[in-house]
């Protein structure tokens, strides 16, 4: 059970930091939009 928590834990923890990493992304290209108009 608890390893099971672990993995869980683990993946949530993955996924945040694919999520942010994707808002971020977003954030640059916007950024490099504004600059350009």
């Amino acid at each position: 059970m608890n390893n099971q928590l672990f993995i869980i834990a683990k993946n949530a923890h993955t996924f945040k930091k694919v999520i942010n990493y994707k808002n971020t992304i977003n954030n640059n290209k916007q950024l490099s939009s504004i600059e350009n108009n």
